[in-house]
């Protein structure tokens, strides 16, 4: 009789060696010597300005090899969570500008530097397990349309870097892109997926954020970041940054100092901090006791950093940001009243003109208010700049609408600022260098996660669910403000908003199915008869 080992063992022990295997072995074997000779003098001669290419080459090969892993289903979800609550945390608190400095080496900060470690663990997670992979694709399929526009973007990004003066440097610029937005939305997705982490998630940035706020207080009292002075060695600022940041930031014709927290430019900060003014005015809405009144501080604070910032966006920001949020509050409670007599909504409707009339009165009344929403002679110089920014870059779209690379927009419509080429909108940005139906898509992809977010909101009776609306209001706080600010260091933390929606909506749809599934009729049993007799 033939054993089990003997008839499971031959295909993967017998030998091939006929002529064809031998020539592919050896010319294997040759073109691995060659490589390892040639990054091996490249190395010799030029050290650490080489080393990219070198581990690039290892690190694809690495991923390759963690691919060919078995299906063994390990179970990294709790330690895959503890890193991406880590990453989140140092994502607000750590300043953007301030790196390792290791000459060769990319630009390495900690929050890339546990994104890293993210990557290697979701890596193995889902080289190894088949259930992890279809949740996250099962809920990608759950929302088509919006993948469909995400696919098209990045596509066509990767696809201009052809049409680029420069196509090396684009293509990198476009994949360094992708990784750090795709990898924080994949491990949300499949995360997220248990609600209580999304809640986790909302409270550490918001510890994170009021840490955040703390220091600004300080800085805006000494007119300066307070780290300014001792920063240590190993750690590098970037080079083009480093004179702006060693000056103060204020208005022309205004010595008001400009709060810029954490970040390089005060309107990046000021970006980051609508992102999370929704969560903050939600916790003040929805919460009750002390709980409330911390929530309501927290609000105040907040408005308080903004004026900090003295930036029109973060202002007119700030009051769009309350409107949407206050807005969508009213239509859940019109849509799901608590009792027949319930006139919240009613009353936030009638409230409306009342608002926009006082809101009218204290721009007309306040100087200072009328410079950070509408403008006035301080901003006119802002406002022209942006203006023949965008006039030069309609030109540029009449010559070519489909994109001219990764990169290229500040030089085509830009302008030099301290030994570089700057633009001021992320739109005109994404506009030129990718083209008009990649702007497009990307845009439909922000919209149609907005609008799920909105209607998971208001259908919710979840309190955890109920985050999908601040949510919701983030993300298009940020698709606003780009459009007057050409910054993508605040989509990381965007695209995990975006991941939770993503995974709060596989979940809501698939407890709708489940409810909507008859239920099943009881089968009739014969009654059992005994097969003893007395």
């Amino acid at each position: 009789m033939i054993g089990l080992r003997d008839r499971i063992l031959p295909p993967y022990t017998r030998r091939v060696d006929d002529l064809r295997h031998r020539l592919s072995k050896y010319v294997a074997i040759f073109a691995l010597i060659l490589v390892a000779m040639f990054m091996g003098f490249w190395l010799a001669v030029f050290g650490t300005l080489v080393v990219q290419p070198f581990f690039m080459l290892v690190g694809v090969l690495f991923l390759i090899s963690l691919w060919l892993l078995d299906d063994t289903e390990p179970d990294l979800r709790p330690a895959l969570t503890k890193i991406l609550l880590i990453y989140a945390a140092l994502e607000v608190i750590w300043p953007s500008y301030l790196a390792v400095a290791i000459p060769g080496l990319p630009w390495i900060t900690p929050p890339r530097l546990t994104l890293l470690i993210m990557m290697f663990v979701v890596t193995l997670q889902f080289a190894q397990s088949s259930r992890a992979r279809g949740e996250v694709l099962e809920a990608l399929a759950y929302s088509k349309h919006a993948m469909w526009f995400l696919g098209v973007f990045w596509a066509l990004a990767f696809a201009t870097s052809l049409l680029s003066p420069t196509p090396g440097t684009s293509f990198v610029m476009v994949l360094e892109w992708f990784l750090l937005w795709n990898m924080p939305f994949v491990v949300a997705v499949w995360l997220f997926g248990d609600r209580e982490t999304f809640a986790r998630f909302i409270r550490i940035t918001l510890w994170a954020t009021c840490f955040v706020f703390v220091l600004t207080v300080l800085e805006y009292i000494q007119r300066r970041p307070i780290w300014f002075g001792y920063i240590p060695s190993f750690l590098k600022i970037e080079g083009p940054l480093f004179n702006a940041l060693m000056q103060e930031q204020v208005r022309v014709g205004d010595d008001r100092y400009r709060a810029r927290g954490v970040f390089a430019v005060h309107l990046y900060y000021a970006q980051f901090i609508l992102m999370v003014t929704p969560f903050i005015l939600h916790k003040a809405i929805e919460n009750r006791g002390w709980m409330r009144f911390w929530a309501c501080a927290l609000l105040l604070l907040n408005l308080v950093i903004i004026w900090m910032t003295n930036t029109r966006t973060g202002m007119s920001g700030f009051i769009l940001v309350c409107a949407g949020m206050i807005g969508l509050y009213a239509l859940r409670r019109f849509l799901n009243p608590t009792s027949k007599a319930d006139m919240v909504a009613p009353g936030i409707f009638i409230a409306v003109p009342v608002g926009i009339l006082m809101l009218g009165v204290l721009i007309a009344s306040s100087k200072r208010l009328q410079i950070m929403t509408i403008g006035g002679a301080q901003t006119r110089g802002s406002d022209r700049g942006r203006d023949m920014q965008w006039q030069k870059g309609w030109a540029a779209l009449e010559t070519n609408p489909f994109g001219h690379g990764g990169g290229i927009s500040a030089k085509i419509a830009g302008r030099y600022v301290n030994d570089r080429y700057i633009i001021d909108s992320l739109w005109l940005n994404f506009l030129l260098d990718f083209g008009v139906l990649a702007f497009a898509a990307f845009m439909g992809f922000l919209i149609t996660t907005a609008y799920y977010g909105v209607r998971m909101y208001v259908t919710a009776k979840d309190e955890t669910v109920r985050l999908m609306g601040p949510a919701a209001v983030a993300v298009g706080g940020l698709v606003l403000t780009s459009y007057t600010i050409s910054f993508t260091g605040n989509m990381p933390f965007m695209m995990m908003l975006v991941g939770a929606v993503y995974a709060f909506r596989r979940i809501e749809l698939k407890e709708a199915a489940a409810l909507k599934q008859p239920i099943p009729k009881p089968v009739a049993l014969m009654p059992l008869r005994s097969s003893f007799r007395v």
